[in-house]
């Protein structure tokens, strides 16, 4: 039987690579008063009050409509655009190459692996040997299992900030509100880059300074991103397959027996 703690950040590397308004609304009840029978001066006084109440009624609604109109934010077209791409995909599996680079270009570690993706919020990523480890997300918790520690870190998803795993799996339906988007293109295909926004970045929602995604046609060819030490970690996409079948149950994830769990809070 393994060992239960809890843990406040976990330490591993690819952990920290793929792991992460509500609109308040109220009702405003209009109630009327009981029409007095005394005499019909007051009844007819009665029905212009009415008439009165509810011209100013649709005043105000016409108001709150004019002022949700302009304080609503366009998408933008980089936006809009890297959302449709994304969109074509219900599932997207395929290889990784995964590389690792200091600030000043110096490559730190490079990893293989396989990975899989389905929205709303589904992944798992598996890397190969020498640096085995699986990350698996159910939308709901995430593990990080790391076999040659023989330890599993869970952490539960609201806890995570906004990560490429969640990017790519479709979970967040729009960027603006969190990202400045920018589109380029060149001989290579499409390339989308995502910088937070700064009250987006201090509130620590994403685990990087900057993201970019690249598409050759419409397929997804790759996605670097930088942290906030100047460290990038570029991973290229290899034998993707889009939109095939998979069940959530493979989103699932048994603790090995004898492993150590760590649960982050």
């Amino acid at each position: 039987m393994g060992k239960y703690c809890t843990t406040k950040s976990a330490s591993s590397l690819l952990c920290w690579a793929l792991c992460s308004a509500a609109l308040g609304s109220s009702a405003i009840s209009l109630t009327a008063m009981a029409e007095s029978e005394n005499s019909t001066a007051k009844n007819a006084q009665s029905a212009e009050s009415k008439a009165t109440v509810k011209q100013d009624a649709v005043k105000k609604d016409s108001a709150g409509e004019d002022s949700v109109k302009k304080g609503a934010k366009a998408e933008s077209p980089a936006s809009a655009q890297l959302m449709k791409k994304l969109a074509r995909y219900n599932t997207l599996q395929g290889r990784f190459q995964q590389t690792l680079l200091e600030k000043s270009g110096k490559v730190i570690q490079t990893t293989e692996g396989a990975f899989s993706l389905k929205r709303p919020g589904l992944y798992r990523w598996l890397s190969d040997e020498p640096y085995p480890q699986e990350v698996v997300g159910n939308g709901q918790t995430i593990w990080v299992h790391d076999p040659d520690l023989e330890q599993v870190t869970v952490t539960p998803q609201s806890r995570m900030p906004f990560n490429p795993a969640v990017l790519l799996s479709g979970s967040i339906r729009s960027f603006d509100e969190r990202f400045a988007v920018t589109h380029s293109q060149n001989e290579g295909g499409d390339h989308f880059e995502l910088t937070p926004l700064a009250n987006q970045s201090n509130a620590g929602v994403a685990a990087f300074s900057r993201l970019t995604l690249g598409f050759v046609g419409e397929a997804i060819s790759q996605v670097a991103f930088s942290d906030r030490l100047g460290q990038e970690t570029r991973i290229q996409f290899l034998n993707v397959k889009p939109n095939q079948p998979l069940d959530d149950a493979a989103f699932e994830f048994v603790v090995p027996e004898g492993a150590d769990v760590l649960v982050n809070e």
